[in-house]
């Protein structure tokens, strides 16, 4: 019996003393720590001249799905952001390139926003608000495309410090700004937490293209080549050699088919 208490006290004892020295502190994901890693988030454009440009851009309030504005404020103000980048310079409206004009568009509607069910549960001062917001964002009009966008951000975004980038966009372009975005930043040898944040409202291209009558992000065809490390032969891209080489062996079976005929 006496041994049998001392193997418990001793397991006790093991116990007490693991738990007294861990060396992870008990919060460690709590607000505070993540409010130190500073935080830009990237809208991507959409052309002014798109017949759904407002659904897209701001969403539906009836179906209570944020567009990319919205989106965008709601993730900042979440995430504590230091920076908003809003692009590009691919379309313009009376001389304002997109991302200046959706800069001010925001800025313009905010009132807008507080039809939202997720922005008016925030219980924020809708001023302070776009105060915030305003203070924050900037526009970059030099982008003609997604790619140029992420460039020009990654541009801005490496001469800061910040660590962690958040991608605002719809769901059926997000896989490209993913890939784009992971492209560029490696590039630049710059390596920040990148999150894609797609947002309710969304664009896509009619009819989908894969079979099965399904829109949105699911209509979204990704191809990837398969590496040699995974049993795939790797993809090359044909050089000029070879296309001689092709037509030199199309010449060749012509003239065998000719001399069997």
């Amino acid at each position: 019996m006496l041994s049998s208490c001392l193997r418990l006290i001793g397991t006790i004892s093991v116990i007490r003393t693991t738990q007294s020295h861990t060396p992870f502190p008990v919060h460690w994901t709590d607000g505070d720590s993540f409010a130190r890693i500073r935080t830009a988030v990237v809208v991507q454009g959409f052309n002014l001249q798109a017949d759904d440009w407002e659904h897209v851009v701001m969403g539906s309030i009836e179906n209570q799905k944020l567009g990319r504005i919205p989106h965008a404020v709601l993730v900042a103000h979440r995430e504590r952001a230091s920076l908003a980048i809003f692009g590009s310079g691919a379309s313009a409206v009376n001389g304002r390139k997109e991302g200046a004009f959706t800069l001010e568009y925001m800025l313009d509607n905010f009132n807008r926003l507080i039809a939202f069910d997720s922005i008016r549960d925030l219980g924020l001062n809708l001023l302070s608000l776009r105060a915030r917001m305003e203070a924050i964002s900037i526009c970059e009009t030099e982008s003609l495309d997604t790619f140029e966008e992420l460039e020009e951000a990654c541009a801005l975004l490496s001469r800061t410090d910040v660590e962690k980038v958040i991608l605002i966009s719809s769901a059926t372009n997000m896989p490209r700004c993913l890939r784009d975005a992971v492209t560029v930043f490696s590039r630049r040898n710059y390596f920040p937490i990148i999150i894609a944040s797609p947002c309710g409202s969304d664009v896509y291209c009619l009819p989908p293209r894969n079979g099965d009558g399904s829109q949105g992000p699911a209509a979204v065809c990704i191809i990837e080549p398969s590496p040699p490390y995974q049993g795939g032969e790797p993809i090359s891209t044909p050089t000029p050699e070879d296309d001689d080489q092709s037509s030199l062996s199309s010449s060749s079976s012509s003239s065998s088919s000719s001399s069997s005929s």
